[in-house]
């Protein structure tokens, strides 16, 4: 690299450094609402500019990129249509619905907000339409902005976005297997990889649902997409197609950006010396400064929730320690190699379905590389993984069996399928070796190796298929918020009073648009306005005001001392011996 590149990268190093330490301190400097006006519109302005320029990168390099592809038999699409097919259907015949609560209420409220007033916030009071007090949240909006499309286009409803979900899970399927054709130029190994992806039971159940793990896989394969056509293009405009998918990365969750790590193995294996020479371009540099300018929400967001919130931790302290990770490697670990056999008490209740020869014939894929001295393939896939494996074990509930936290395996699952794939390359081979001895070395319709060969890991997934059909009724974990959240949604949906519905978990009247405030204002002055207009007002004493739980009870209490109420209905949870309540609130006392 010539000594005045060096300068220049030097001088970009340095300002992206005090970018983030401009970022940091104003996290500290400004107040909770100056960050939150710019944080709420910033963000998804910035997704919108980001895909916008993918969109016109993607439609003026279009030539180039099929281009690409063009060597790819028509009869390996014909395959590839067929595996997205069963991965379709596989997402259907799992059951549709949420499994991490509440946060996926919170997940479609945020998406509600973008589509209607193009605002990253939850909002904690509000009609049908309108949103009166939007709140930041301290997850980014990448994933919410993702599932307002469909908002924008089909209206606001939870069926839509699992449906949704379940539709972007099976394009993943799909982009997997761009992904890896251009990373090995194999057009079988690639079609192994999707056909792992579509057939991963973990990834399945996780697909019908509206948490952020999905997205951040979908992300993180188009992002290594841009990568490796930049790879192979070189323009100006791919160069910006990869940094933008990076970007994608980072605002679906915070913890995607471990992701960057593999990133710049890649750069650094493949496009060292280009990526000097590209960046000290005069237009690249411009444009680079702008992709900085627009991660400015994205990064104030970040370090002004890192030193304001536990993560649910009790202190900043215990989110992530080596003595967490030793406890949580043990759990982590068996997911991999078929949890039944070691806990046969808790692996059906948890859903921890994986089976283990899909993890032996990873280690295989894994062995082939090193044997071949792929080097580079292995050590971004191995980054890919482990990194993210080393991240959750090391999070206080990144165990496997802590709640729904298996969702987190879904960040490890592209590479692990890659590795798979060259697990199942090495079986096709002894395949053919043995169709050729029995053959007498006559030739063999090579579409029946393909057949055979893709046929062995459905054989393997088969005794699962029945296990991702179970219905949520018969899951132990979770039931209890799932039965509360199943009987408000019934109940409010059923309600035709013009009335406001008083909440813990305002997120599910906001997707179910229904009138609502959270319960948390009853000393604030929109609470009262309310009661001075004579509104109807429901109090949801549903799960968060239990007398086993502590710290959310007490108000309830309190508005039992507050004011006359009528029970308007009570669900009786038999499972677990809690009543779940609606009042209507009458008047104060």
């Amino acid at each position: 690299m010539k000594k005045q590149n060096k300068i220049i990268f030097s001088i970009l190093g340095m300002i992206l450094i005090c970018f983030l330490f401009i970022c940091y301190k104003l996290s500290f400097s400004l107040s909770r609402d100056q960050i939150e006006k710019i944080v709420i519109r910033g963000e998804p302005i910035a997704i919108l500019i980001v895909i916008f320029f993918i969109v016109i990168f993607l439609f003026l390099e279009r030539k180039k990129i099929l281009k690409l592809f063009s060597k790819i038999r028509g009869k390996t699409f014909v395959f590839l249509i067929l595996i997205f097919i069963l991965g379709l259907f596989l997402r259907n015949a799992a059951p549709h619905g949420h499994r991490l609560y509440f946060d996926e209420d919170i997940y479609l409220d945020m998406a509600k907000q973008i589509q209607q007033d193009f605002r990253s916030c939850l909002c904690n009071f509000g009609d049908e339409n309108t949103c009166f007090r939007c709140e930041m949240m301290k997850w980014p909006a990448g994933h919410p902005f993702l599932f307002s499309l469909p908002f924008f286009i089909f209206g606001v409803d939870e069926e839509i976005a699992f449906q949704f979900a379940s539709f972007v899970s099976s394009i993943s399927v799909i982009l997997i297997f761009f992904l890896t054709y251009l990373l090995t130029k194999k057009e079988k190994i690639a079609l192994y990889s999707s056909l792992f992806l579509a057939i991963l039971p973990i990834y399945i159940l996780w697909s019908t649902t509206a948490t952020a793990e999905p997205t951040v896989l979908f992300f993180s394969l188009l992002s290594m997409i841009f990568l490796l056509i930049y790879k192979e293009i070189k323009s100006d405009k791919t160069f910006f197609l990869a940094i933008l998918g990076v970007f994608l990365v980072l605002t679906a969750k915070w913890e995607a950006v471990v992701f960057c790590i593999p990133v710049l193995i890649f750069l650094f294996f493949f496009l060292k010396e280009d990526i000097f020479q590209k960046i000290v371009k005069p237009n690249v540099l411009i444009g680079l400064f702008l992709v900085i300018i627009l991660t400015f929400p994205h990064f104030l967001h970040f370090f002004y929730f890192e030193h304001t919130d536990s993560w649910g931790a009790s202190t900043k302290e215990e989110r992530f320690s080596f003595d967490v990770f030793k406890q949580n490697l043990n759990a982590n670990t068996k997911f991999w190699f078929n949890y039944k056999f070691w806990d046969k008490n808790s692996w059906i209740q948890k859903e921890l379905f994986h089976p283990i020869f899909f993890t032996l014939i990873a280690v295989a894929g894994g062995i082939f590389l090193i044997l071949k001295k792929k080097w580079k393939i292995f050590l971004i896939l191995f980054l890919w993984f482990f990194l993210f494996f080393f991240l959750y074990s090391s999070f206080y509930a990144g165990s496997v069996i802590y709640g729904w936290d298996a969702r987190y395996i879904l960040l490890m699952v592209p590479s692990f399928c890659i590795f798979a794939a060259f697990g199942l390359f090495l079986i096709e081979n002894g395949i053919k070796w043995v169709f050729k001895k029995f053959l007498n070395n006559k030739r063999i319709n090579e579409n029946y190796i393909i057949l055979t060969t893709l046929f062995i890991p459905i054989l393997f997934f088969l005794p699962y298929f029945k296990l991702i059909g179970i219905p949520y009724s018969k899951v132990e974990e979770g039931s209890d918020a799932r039965l509360y959240h199943d009987y408000v949604t019934k109940y409010a949906k059923e309600l035709q009073d013009d009335c406001y519905f008083l909440s813990h978990v305002t997120s599910i009247y906001t997707t179910l648009n229904k009138k609502h405030i959270q319960i948390w204002y009853i000393d604030r002055p929109e609470f009262n306005q309310l009661l001075q207009k004579g509104q109807c007002i429901i109090l949801d004493e549903g799960y968060w005001c239990q007398p086993d739980i502590a710290g959310t009870k007490e108000i309830c209490i309190a508005i039992h001392n507050r004011y006359n109420l009528k029970q308007v209905s009570q669900f009786y949870n038999s499972k677990h011996n809690k009543y779940y309540t609606f009042y209507k609130i009458l008047s104060p006392k």
